[in-house]
């Protein structure tokens, strides 16, 4: 064999020798179970950092396997039942940049699992992070946004945001749904809010979870009004799922809370109820049947003079 032959095999048998970099271990128990953020410059806050970045890192530029990897380790130890508040808060910390690095770079399946991690932190900061990217005039990808509207529920169900901030991230969160024309978008973000409402009812929190409807309605009105001009059709296609949700919450409501919500949840069901019945879709034909129907039971569950 020519000595320069000889020379490239070995090169490239001891690159494929090379072992790959070794991820970091987990946090242990003492570092998920923290009760006050560990000072910079401590074992436990190099520890959790070298956790983290090195997973974002896999999510950020390694193959699929790899940015699953990433996804499901950082994912499980957010999941630990010892995981305390201020872990998730010390995590998010680290995690928030490299999470908008990632995003940003303008890969759909990378940002999209580089979210998927942040469902599981337990802050209203995460679900405020997970929101932005549901707004258009900061993220023109719909995949993306669509992604991060539709983790949106599962961070109310775990507990993201506490009861007594709930309503103000649903104004926050109504104030981007009117911006958007994706139905997929819009019908999450219905969902997330009648969620929020549901939550700040059982906290007894009535006047939020009343807030929280309100906001819910305003989002369909503009939804509402976006199918009405043709321009976004499918748009019913997510205000039929959000009248579902409304539905399902007037239900719950004493007749006091139904005279309260009347005045604004009748303009939508109008809207509603003047969609044209002639689409050439068979499909959204059916939606719109389908939204007109909750919206006549809408109006039976309403006081009459509720105008």
């Amino acid at each position: 064999m020519p000595r320069r032959t000889g020379l490239v095999s070995l090169l490239l048998a001891s690159l494929t020798l090379a072992p790959a970099l070794a991820a970091p271990p987990a946090p242990t128990g003492s570092e998920l179970g923290i009760s006050t953020p560990p000072p910079a410059g401590s074992a436990a806050r190099a520890a959790i950092e070298k956790f983290v970045t090195f997973h974002f890192d896999q999510i950020a530029s390694g193959e699929p396997a790899a940015v699953k990897d990433g996804r499901d380790q950082l994912g499980g130890v957010l999941r630990k039942p010892d995981a305390t508040p201020v872990f998730h808060r010390v995590f998010l910390e680290m995690a928030e940049p490299m999470v908008k690095r990632t995003v940003s770079a303008g890969d759909a399946y990378r940002a999209t699992n580089a979210l998927m991690v942040i469902r599981w932190v337990r802050t209203p900061e995460a679900f405020e992070l997970v929101r932005m990217q549901c707004d258009p005039s900061g993220q023109p990808d719909v995949r993306v946004r669509a992604a991060a509207a539709n983790l949106l529920p599962v961070m109310v169900d775990g507990g993201a945001v506490p009861p007594p901030q709930l309503d103000a991230a649903a104004r926050r969160l109504r104030e981007t749904l009117e911006k958007d024309r994706e139905w997929v978008v819009l019908a999450r973000g219905y969902d997330a809010l009648a969620r929020m409402a549901v939550a700040a009812s059982a906290a007894k929190l009535e006047t939020e979870a009343m807030n929280i409807r309100t906001e819910l309605v305003r989002a369909l009105k503009a939804g509402s009004g976006l199918a009405a001009t043709g321009a976004g059709v499918p748009a019913v296609s997510a205000v039929y799922r959000g009248l579902v949700a409304m539905r399902d919450q007037v239900l719950a409501m004493n007749q006091a809370q139904r005279a309260q919500i009347a005045p604004t949840l009748l303009p939508v069901l109008d809207q509603v109820d003047a969609l044209s019945d002639d689409a050439a879709d068979e499909m959204l034909k059916k939606e719109i049947t389908g939204a007109k129907t909750v919206s006549r039971t809408l109006r039976s569950l309403l006081p009459k003079s509720g105008r």
